[in-house]
């Protein structure tokens, strides 16, 4: 089986409220060449069960203790097949055309990563705050803007694999 393009990586933890949902949300897009990587920590074993009861081809999961989201996230980048990483938080979802429009929008411009706006839903699903950070475009070194203000919501943020082999954890 040939690798994905895109590795999903989407690190939860203990009961993995919303986690179903966000998994339905990568599995609906309209872009498909991805795999989807849970690290689930001190999962119950209710979530245990459906994930094991989930996996396939394209979603993988690891089991681990709880010792924080980055490193739950580098676990998940580590054990990643695809070229580009994109990250997703186990309580967020992406709309179905996310993927696809990120990855040509990164294919046009030959951007190594990129980070889409985002909206804020309640627990009804309805939008309470859309675009939270503005339309911004930057090239070269975002860092003296983000000494500013963190722009970057996870969720919407995708990178070339190779930028944090570059970088390191």
């Amino acid at each position: 089986m040939a690798a994905p393009l895109v590795s999903v990586v989407i690190p939860t933890h203990c009961d993995g409220t919303w986690l179903l949902e966000t998994i339905a949300s990568v599995q609906r897009q309209t872009f498909t060449d991805f795999e989807i990587i849970v690290v689930a920590a001190d999962a119950t074993p209710e979530i245990k069960g459906k994930l094991a009861e989930m996996q396939s081809q394209n979603l993988r999961v690891f089991h681990k203790v709880n010792d924080g989201v980055s490193r739950s996230r580098n676990l998940g980048i580590a054990q990643a097949r695809g070229d580009y990483i994109a990250l997703l938080d186990h309580d967020d979802l992406w709309r179905p055309r996310k993927l696809e429009l990120q990855m040509a929008h990164m294919s046009e411009l030959k951007c190594r990563w990129s980070s889409t706006m985002s909206a804020r839903i309640n627990s009804r699903g309805e939008v309470i705050c859309e675009n939270i950070h503005g339309h911004r475009y930057f090239s070269g070194s975002v860092l003296p803007h983000m000494a500013q203000a963190n722009f970057l919501d996870t969720s919407a943020t995708v990178f070339e694999k190779s930028l944090f082999n570059e970088v390191g954890e």
